[in-house]
């Protein structure tokens, strides 16, 4: 029998004003990465940044630190919540701001947003939420059978 030990450590998060926003962890060119959404002062728009985490090497100096990779223009008027990467696009959900949700206006419809890391390109998609709401999901296709179903 053989006995294997596994090492955990703490892993700092990005130098980024975390106070005013809120955090995503997610994979971007198959490393570690990490959406962070950051409000405006006023909370009238909000932007992302993308850190990734990097190996450092040499003398001395091996560990882990966080590069920044990308940083969105500000979003007007609407709360972002990033769920994926996918094809070099952070993928995100959009929420109506405080102000207009006190304001009684009430959207139904919840708007998907992307932002494309090469060209910082925007692109916003109408998605009509139905009765259970809806999600973003990403997945990686496989031949790799699921629990004890077999196929013939």
């Amino acid at each position: 029998m053989k006995i294997a030990m596994e090492v955990f450590k703490l892993i700092p998060a990005p130098p980024s004003p975390f106070a005013v926003g809120t955090t995503y962890l997610t994979v971007h060119e198959n490393t570690l990465a990490m959406l962070c959404v950051i409000l405006s002062g006023d909370s009238r728009s909000s932007l992302i940044h993308l850190w990734v985490m990097e190996e450092r090497t040499g003398a001395n100096k091996e560990g882990w630190s966080w590069t920044k990779k990308y940083t969105s223009n500000p979003y007007p008027d609407f709360l972002l919540s990033p769920r994926i990467i996918w094809k070099n696009e952070i993928v995100c959900n959009i929420h109506r701001t405080l102000d207009e949700a006190e304001d009684g206006v009430e959207n139904h419809e919840r708007n998907i947003v992307m932002f494309n890391l090469k060209t910082n390109q925007v692109k916003t998609f109408d998605v009509r939420k139905f009765a259970l709401g809806y999600g973003i999901f990403k997945y990686a296709e496989s031949l790799v059978p699921i629990g004890n179903i077999h196929t013939e």
